[in-house]
């Protein structure tokens, strides 16, 4: 899997191309505070802003010192926030509210990365497609940069109804977030 491709017909490769030259470097500014993507380690020895976790893209925005998760969630096709990745059961810690988290800098990042960073064609080569061009797997090493920000660890599997432990885990990182700045 690779990032790019050369010479291939497929439209959606000069997408790609563009979306990660954006994907380096600023991409946007939140209240005049610049958004970077964190580079994170891939299977193939690299290093890339947007990474594929069981198939799911996810990339880690640093704002203001602090590491903050989104992933395109396939059914909004739209990117969203987490609260962590959990390494062993791969548990996506959504928001309660996805769409609107309820924290503002949270939110106003998640409308730039969905205005810069093209959702609809980080979905398209989250599989396999036309061009052979796939976003990159993500390394192991890569939980611990999606997770900086949750220091007590993530929910790491998904319990229908969630244990108290868990609970208490997930409340007090949606706190931490939303009293940051």
């Amino acid at each position: 899997k690779s990032n790019t491709a050369t010479n291939v017909q497929d439209p959606k490769v000069a997408e790609l191309d563009e979306l990660m030259r954006n994907a380096n470097g600023a991409f946007g500014f939140v209240m005049g505070n610049a958004l970077k993507l964190v580079p994170l380690p891939t299977t193939v020895g690299t290093k890339a802003p947007i990474v594929l976790i069981g198939g799911r893209a996810v990339a880690v925005v640093e704002y203001r010192g602090h590491r903050f998760p989104y992933w395109v969630n396939p059914s909004s096709g739209r990117w969203e926030p987490l609260l962590g990745i959990g390494v062993n059961g791969g548990w996506f810690n959504t928001y309660s509210n996805p769409a609107k988290s309820g924290i503002s800098f949270i939110d106003t990042i998640a409308g730039q990365m969905n205005t810069k960073l093209a959702p609809g064609t980080v979905l398209y080569f989250a599989v396999a497609n036309a061009s052979g061009a796939q976003l990159p797997d993500a390394h192991a090493d890569a939980y611990q940069i999606i997770n900086t920000e949750f220091v007590n660890g993530v929910v790491q599997v998904h319990e229908v109804p969630m244990s108290a432990a868990d609970k208490a885990l997930y409340d007090a990182n949606y706190a931490r977030i939303k009293n940051l700045f």
